[in-house]
Order: structure tokens, then sequence, then C-alpha cells
């Protein structure tokens, strides 16, 4: 009897083992799951991935998100939408305008909550590096979606504009910040002498729109460009890198 019962208490921790350890990938453009019994390295996810997509067509722009930590986004969604709405109501000191941030941090509330966000991980996904390199190829459990674009043909751009919406714009080869902007309309409030740049695999730079510094900042296919405010105060000053940390989850 103590041997039966020992021999099903371990058949059931090696099938919940089992269970933990598996993995799923969504290809959320085919809508096609991939299931592995148990936890599979990366190469052999993308590779087997490759039957379904084409992961060359715009390596810049592929997203592996776990879908275990979709909450996670919300709540930061939602976080953001609050310190947006304190925003509003921020009245300065010895000001003859009262809210003077409430038109612009209710517009970015509605910009925002038009994209979809998820729960990205911030690895590299192009399947040679990974081969070369061990430390970026990770053993995955679990459920995950992976996002696979085609070369996008525009850049996106949000902020202190004057549109109720996110801007869709159309890439420019070679474009430069000065060159995006001139086809935005901005409000008084916007810092348009330094934006930020997130790029399609996460990367944030800041880019200069001045003629004293000189522009670096490349714009790929697919980018996001985010206007902020010139000013903000004190106890709000952490909005503008939660706002990056949100779109660097952004998938198009």
């Amino acid at each position: 009897m103590r041997i039966f019962g020992f021999l099903f208490l371990s058949l059931c921790s090696f099938f919940s083992y089992a269970s933990d350890s598996a993995l799923s990938i969504t290809l959320v453009k085919n809508s096609v799951i991939l299931s592995f019994p148990q936890a599979t390295r990366l190469d052999s996810v993308l590779l087997e991935s490759l039957n379904y997509s084409n992961l060359y067509a715009y390596p810049l722009g592929l997203i592996l998100s776990d879908d275990e930590k979709k909450n996670t986004v919300i709540q930061q969604q939602e976080k953001l939408s609050q310190q947006l709405t304190k925003l509003g109501d921020y009245s300065p000191l010895l000001s003859w305008a009262e809210a003077p941030y409430k038109l612009n941090s209710t517009l970015l509330i509605n910009q925002l909550a038009q994209l979809s966000f998820v729960p990205r991980l911030f690895i590299p996904l192009d399947i040679d590096e990974i081969r070369i390199k061990k430390e970026h190829n990770p053993l995955l459990s679990g459920q995950f979606s992976l996002f696979v674009p085609e070369r996008p043909t525009t850049i996106t751009v949000l902020g202190l504009t004057l549109s109720p919406k996110p801007q869709t714009l159309p890439y420019i080869e070679n474009g430069s910040i000065k060159d995006y902007l001139h086809n935005v309309e901005v409000s008084s409030q916007a810092n348009t002498s330094q934006v930020y740049v997130i790029q399609p695999d996460g990367v944030v730079q800041i880019a200069s729109n001045n003629q004293w510094q000189k522009n670096t900042v490349s714009i790929a296919p697919g980018a996001t460009i985010f206007i902020g405010f010139n000013e903000l105060p004190d106890s709000l000053s952490s909005i503008h890198q939660d706002i990056i940390q949100l779109l660097r989850n952004k998938v198009n």
C-alpha cells in the first residue's frame, strides 16, 4: 500500500512538472499555436516558427511576449493614466493659470488608450546571434506570443501634438527628427528640442532637434517618436520615463 502511494505521488509530481515546464507559442499573425511538451531553447522555437512565418522579413521588429504577465502591462497603463490625471489637476503656486496641464494630459491618456501593449521580453531574437552566444538562448516554458511583422512603411508620432490620436507618418529613408516634426502640429507645452525615439526593438534614444546639436539618431521603419513636456512638476517628474517604458511594449 505504501509502495502504491509512493508511485501515485511520484506520477502526480511528474505530470505536474511536465505541465509546468511545457511551452506554448502563439504565432499571432498566422493564428498558429506551437506546442512543446517540455521547456525548449529559444533557437529551437524560432526555427520551428520559420515553418509558418518569415522571421527574416524584419527581425528588428520581432516581439516575443510573456502571456502570463499580461496583467503587469495593464497595471502599468492604469498607473500611468492615474499619474496623467494627477498632472491634469495640478495647479502651480503663484500661477495665473489653473490646471495648465489639463488639456495635454487628457490628450495623452486618449492617445495611449488607442495603442496595444504586451508584456514584451527584451531579449535578442536574431537566430544567428542566438546560436553564437549561448547566454542569448534561454530555456523557455509557459505561454508566449510571437509577433512577426512585415517591414513597416510608416513611423508613429504621439505626445504633445494637437492630434487626438497617435499619428502615422510615411517612413522617410534617412529622415531626421526635423523631417518628421515638420509634418506635425505641436502644443505650446511641447519640448521639440529633444524628443524620444523608441526603435522597433525597444531601444530608446534621445534625438536632438536644434541647430546647435548634431542629431545622430537613425530612425528605423516602425519606430515611435514621443514628444514630451518642456517642463514637469517635481512630484510628477517620472511621467516621461513611465510613458517611454510603456511604449517599449507597443505592438504595431
